[in-house]
């Protein structure tokens, strides 16, 4: 009786079990895949929501020094709601323009011409950047 060699069998074998362990881990892989990108998606998300809160916080933080502004000096309300009145501007934009004007050493009879520079230089450049934009979505 003759015996048939054993060393062709055993690289058949370490073969079939090196194959399925590498199938196994591609499957793995691929199931596993598509969790990551989720992952990774809701990673961003929470780093631009992170963000979004901090501008609201900032422009919580900015009203909340008007309405101390508006507090303690009547005549800042009143000075906004006329140049709001006059320029037909929205509050919110005057309040900005009217703060940096505030924060320089001017007499009250500057402010409104002051103001009404401010809000059309304002409105000059929104009207530059509408244009360059337009420009630059049409190239």
């Amino acid at each position: 009786m003759s015996r048939l060699p054993s060393e062709p069998a055993s690289k058949i074998t370490l073969a079939f079990w090196l194959t399925l362990v590498t199938a196994t881990g591609l499957y793995g892989f691929v199931s596993l895949a598509p969790n990551c990108l989720v992952l990774g998606d809701l990673v961003a998300h929470s780093a631009e929501n992170r963000g979004d809160e901090r501008a609201l916080e900032n422009r919580i933080e900015y009203l909340e020094q008007v309405r101390d502004t508006l507090k303690a000096d009547p005549g800042y309300a009143n000075e906004l709601a006329a140049a709001q009145k006059r320029l037909g501007a929205p509050a919110a934009d005057l309040a900005i323009l009217l703060d940096l004007i505030l924060k320089k050493s001017i007499t009250r009879d500057q402010i409104c011409d002051l103001l009404e520079k401010s809000w059309t230089h304002l409105q000059n450049l929104r009207a530059v950047l509408a244009s360059l934009w337009q420009t630059h979505t049409e190239d």
